[in-house]
């Protein structure tokens, strides 16, 4: 005689809560409890329980337990599997064609078991990665591509890319429309330098909307000092250096005077957003111009008075369309405190600036002593001459072309001449020993003299304790001439 014997539903077995990629990993497992021993025959098919997930029908298939009063079923995720709202089971065991019977022999007909709520069992197997290496163009723009694979065709995606060195992010969206689907030429270059993040979300048309899937990569990053070596001490408002990753200002907020390193972006620039938002309407002065060299020679104004200006009443002060470090007032400027410039030694000296006004002299950089070169003493009538003031010694003012315009200038000692270049092209060169310097310290923007400090602006200096080749001088003005 044909009997039926009832079922329970035991439990759910998974190593969690949300089945992740990879899709092959642990399987939905269900073990049902019978009221006694029972063989399974699958000679005319396997049974199975049916899974909604996402709307989409499933089954769980028997994979063991003949013989005894546990059978086992799963289900292998596949990729495009997603229900972010919980799956539901069906309450039946479909024999599939199979037999279930008890020991007697005795064939079980419908099977049935009171369904468990699985609204907290989530599948998603979407994955989401950075495609690549970030993608540096010619400019220094960096952009990210990024692959979200086994997401269910025709759901949104969100996406968020945030740096760990700063605040923002860039954001976007889009649909699936492959199994693999390429998110390309995203925009990065304004984060703040640091490892990127990426966080991507998932919602069907139905309303579930997925984990955050993420991923991270480090950015990799070329300056100038990585093409030119040996420098001594480096300033600017970029970036120069791989191996510097520190911040590029200290600058100080004078409704305050509360002060906050400014950092770069993943581009290299200096982190305007972060500057703008902590200055707001008011001035912001330059505390500290910090040395990317490795040499910890940083250039520092401890005196307010004298700092140099960069953000006024809202905005921020530019020359080039760059952001510029400015003095108003000839007794403004630097002070690098640590430097050792011995007498005799070759040099060369690259700085980007632009001269405002020169009433008599006007000095880039100078001595913190008497017995020291003040290298770089503009003079009215766009004429440029160099020399050692307590020494009486000076080169004869020669002409400097565009002196008062926005300029670049490098200046190299060979030990016998002083040379200096405008936009790479020399436009004076002075054989004399008056630039045998000696002693330590060095002026940016001035020199001893309060009096005779340069009113312009400065965006990058940087000093070389040797004579750069031709080969090194022309990498510099061809970064430069590119960036500013």
């Amino acid at each position: 005689m044909m009997r039926t014997r009832g079922l329970r539903f035991i439990l759910l077995a998974l190593a969690g809560l949300v089945v992740s990629l990879p899709a092959a990993a642990a399987p939905l497992t269900f073990t049902v409890a019978m009221s006694e021993p029972v063989v399974v025959d699958l000679a005319g098919g396997t049974p199975r329980i049916m899974i909604d997930i996402g709307g989409a029908a499933r089954p769980a298939t028997y994979v063991s337990g003949s013989g005894t009063d546990r059978l086992v079923f799963a289900y292998e995720i596949e990729a495009g599997d997603f229900d972010a709202n919980g799956i539901s089971l069906s309450g039946a065991i479909d024999p599939g064609g199979g037999v279930i019977r008890d020991l007697a022999g005795n064939a079980l007909t419908g099977p049935g078991f009171a369904a468990p709520d699985l609204s907290g069992v989530r599948v998603e197997t979407y994955s989401a990665s950075f495609a690549a290496d970030i993608d540096r163009k010619e400019d220094g723009a960096a952009f990210a591509s990024f692959v979200i694979a086994k997401a269910p065709q025709g759901a949104a995606y969100t996406y968020e890319i945030t740096s760990s060195a700063g605040e923002g992010a860039v954001t976007g969206a889009g649909t699936i429309s492959s199994a693999s689907e390429l998110v390309g030429e995203v925009d990065v270059s304004g984060l703040a330098q640091g490892d990127l993040t990426l966080s991507v979300v998932i919602a069907t048309p139905a309303g579930g909307t997925g984990r955050t899937r993420t991923d991270s990569r480090r950015v990799e990053f070329s300056g100038l000092l990585d093409q030119v070596k040996e420098s001594a001490a480096a300033y600017s408002v970029r970036r120069l250096s791989s191996a510097y990753a520190g911040p590029l200002l200290r600058v100080r907020r004078a409704e305050d005077d509360r002060e906050l390193d400014i950092g770069a972006t993943v581009r290299g620039d200096l982190d305007q957003t972060s500057l703008e938002r902590f200055c707001r309407e008011s001035a912001c002065f330059v505390a500290s111009w910090y040395d990317q060299s490795g040499n910890r020679m940083d250039a520092v104004q401890h005196d307010p008075k004298q700092q140099l200006l960069i953000h006024w009443k809202g905005e921020l002060q530019m020359r080039r369309k760059k952001p510029a470090l400015v003095s108003q007032t000839q007794d403004s400027g630097l002070l690098v405190s640590s430097i050792r410039i011995d007498a005799g030694e070759a040099r060369t000296v690259s700085a980007v600036f632009g001269v405002d006004e020169v009433t008599n002299n006007a000095e880039l950089f100078g001595s913190t002593t008497g017995e020291m070169v003040d290298f770089g003493n503009f003079r009215a009538s766009d004429r440029v001459r160099f020399g050692n003031r307590d020494d009486n010694l000076y080169s004869e003012e020669r002409s400097w072309p565009g002196l008062f315009e926005a300029d670049r200038g490098l200046f190299v000692f060979d030990g016998k001449r002083t040379s200096a270049y405008r936009d790479g092209e020399l436009v004076v060169s002075e054989a004399s020993d008056a630039f045998a310097w000696g002693g330590s310290g060095l002026y940016l923007i001035r020199s001893e003299h309060t009096e005779r400090g340069m009113i312009g602006a400065v965006q990058e200096f940087i000093y070389f304790p040797v004579e750069l080749s031709d080969d090194e001088r022309r990498e510099i003005d061809k970064s430069q001439s590119a960036y500013f």
